[in-house]
């Protein structure tokens, strides 16, 4: 069983979230898109801003579309359109009936209601090949509200960690901790020596990063009971707070 010993930073202290997640690999590497509402930030994927980019101009053709082909520059069916402007997975490949159904009845969808909330994630399935997930996602304030899409899993309950695991980072609203990683265990929180890293639990309780901590920093038999957590209670000074035990 190993111990673990760390000390939180305060609440109002400012984090750099991208020293511990960089939103943008996160969405080259899984397809992750975050669309924020107001003053939050947008990250978004290539298929996200391609579909967005096209949309009008697909639209266009599909309710205009010309069987006879008399003057040449009008589409004569819904397959060519696709072709060139949303091929998707579906490329090089004959369409479905069914799909092709599914494109058009999308694709007005969005065109009527806006690029967002659940045309953008059925138009993403579609040009993926991938069924998508999408969820909202929360900070302190009333204006701190985004939509998080990316490709579903089939345990509910790890899409249900990865939504928090996201939004304690884009709101910054987990903790940053320094976990000593010395020899020697520490008796007070100035005398802990390691890294730092941050918990991505929102407003996460002290028995909720003692548990963090003792999952991801311990072995297999640690457990919370094992972990010292030095919690801040004011400022001592300008730049020391005086710590806690939790």
């Amino acid at each position: 069983m190993k111990k673990i010993f760390a000390r939180l930073t305060p609440w109002d202290e400012y984090t750099d979230i991208s020293v511990y997640f960089d939103f943008m690999t996160e969405c080259d590497e899984i397809g992750l898109n975050v669309v924020g509402f107001d003053h939050c930030a947008s990250f978004l994927t290539e298929d996200w801003k391609k579909l967005k980019e096209n949309l009008d101009t697909v639209a266009y053709y599909l309710r205009n579309l010309d069987p006879k082909n008399t003057d040449g520059t009008l589409y004569r069916t819904v397959s060519e359109v696709l072709d060139d402007y949303l091929p998707g997975w579906e490329n090089e490949k004959k369409r479905s009936s069914r799909l092709i159904h599914a494109w058009k009845e999308a694709i007005f969808d969005a065109d009527s209601n806006g690029f967002d909330g659940e045309p953008a994630r059925v138009l993403l399935e579609l040009f993926t090949g991938k069924r998508y997930s999408r969820y909202a996602i929360r900070g302190s304030c009333q204006g701190d509200y985004a939509e998080i899409f990316f490709p579903s899993s089939e345990d509910v309950r790890n899409e249900q960690e990865y939504c928090r695991f996201v939004e304690a980072l884009y709101f910054g609203t987990g903790r940053e901790v320094y976990v000593h990683d010395g020899e020697d265990e520490p008796t007070d929180p100035d005398e802990i020596e390691g890294s730092w890293d941050y918990i991505p639990i929102p407003y996460a309780t002290e028995d909720e990063c003692k548990e963090y901590l003792a999952r991801y920093f311990g072995d297999k038999e640690t457990t919370a009971a094992d972990v010292t957590l030095w919690i801040p209670t004011e400022k001592h000074t300008t730049v020391r707070y005086d710590y806690e035990i939790a």
